[in-house]
């Protein structure tokens, strides 16, 4: 196995542990990134960041490392369609200062979605 893929999917595994235990160690910093319509916001954190840590485990072992990345390439497309569109245009229609940032995070997430495609193959 090459070294740079080898590397890329430990990278990915890193980056989805620590970014679902920062689910835990942080909730409150995610609380806004849940829309207004879901009830149990802290749930949803919970779960979203108990997925991440799972599936950032899976990417290391051989036999789960496809369809974990298959399944983060879903869940990034479901938090695109269902978080990060609905923010960007909540910020747009309040006109808060931060509409920059979520504009940015959009390109970032298909890149995100790429990538875990690429490491499924």
């Amino acid at each position: 196995m090459k070294l740079s893929i080898k590397f890329s999917f430990v990278l990915m595994s890193v980056f989805y542990i620590f970014a679902g235990l920062y689910h835990f160690i942080n909730p409150v910093f995610y609380v806004e990134f849940v829309p207004e319509l879901y009830f149990e916001k802290e749930f949803i954190i919970a779960v979203s960041g108990l997925l991440e840590i799972v599936l950032g485990l899976f990417l290391l072992f051989k036999q789960t490392r496809s369809m974990s990345a298959k399944v983060i390439a879903v869940m990034l497309f479901v938090f695109l369609i269902f978080v990060h569109f609905p923010m960007t245009l909540d910020y747009y229609d309040s006109q808060n200062p931060y509409l920059w940032l979520t504009i940015v995070r959009i390109p970032i997430q298909f890149a995100l979605i790429f990538w875990a495609l690429k490491v499924a193959k």
